[in-house]
């Protein structure tokens, strides 16, 4: 519905700038991007309230269909747990977003986004909810489970690695205009060997399937 998609730009964009806010160098947040996905962003722009450049065709024809959230952490820093707790957990931070598609204890009733979309790098735009009593979305739920790769740092490139550029949600990639950052940053993943869990090629071991089916019954 066209109420709930324009939350979903609106908390897209917040949510890129503040947790970009947090990168520092070597610090546990590495990056941070977004897309709204071709599917909202085509619908966005049949219904007038898309930008011009939130129309050009590296959006709507994204090969990201729905709308993601782009984050890079680094495994291993001492300031990681703390850092997603308090991401996760802090009013200024993430929690209203995911209030927004949890439905939670405490939330209010969905109603339409009334202010003009945020300015990028925005961290608290006129509209954004102050808590406690967190707005939901009209239809549940949105989004859905996380995906993710362990990968050396080395494998992902410098653009992406703390990065001073605020990929917002309809951000260019460099060079280019058929591409959205968004599209350039889910390729490189999707092309890249996870290092986690350690895998290694499979081997018959009937002897073992044997015993085994034994012990269940088989």
């Amino acid at each position: 519905n066209d109420q709930d998609i324009e939350w979903v730009q609106a908390y897209g964009d917040i949510a890129v700038a503040r947790l970009h806010s947090r990168i520092k160098q070597d610090g546990p947040v590495v990056g941070a991007m977004c897309s709204i996905g071709s599917v909202l962003a085509s619908r966005r722009c049949q219904n007038g309230r898309a930008t011009e450049k939130q129309c050009h065709p590296a959006f709507t024809n994204s090969s990201i269909a729905w709308p993601m959230a782009i984050s890079i952490w680094r495994i291993g820093h001492r300031d990681l747990e703390a850092t997603i707790s308090d991401w996760r957990g802090t009013p200024n931070m993430h929690l209203p977003n995911i209030e927004w598609g949890v439905h939670g204890p405490g939330t209010s009733h969905a109603r339409p986004w009334n202010n003009s979309m945020p300015k990028p790098g925005d961290l608290n735009p006129p509209g954004m909810p102050r808590g406690p009593s967190w707005p939901t979305s009209k239809d549940a739920y949105w989004g859905q489970p996380m995906i993710a790769k362990v990968v050396r740092c080395s494998d992902i490139p410098s653009k992406f690695r703390y990065n001073s550029e605020l990929f917002t949600c309809d951000h260019l990639a460099d060079g280019t205009l058929n591409r959205s950052s968004a599209d350039e940053a889910y390729a490189v993943w999707r092309s890249s060997q996870g290092v986690w869990p350690p895998t290694k090629q499979c081997a018959d071991d009937l002897v073992a399937l044997n015993r085994l089916l034994k012990t269940t019954g088989g």
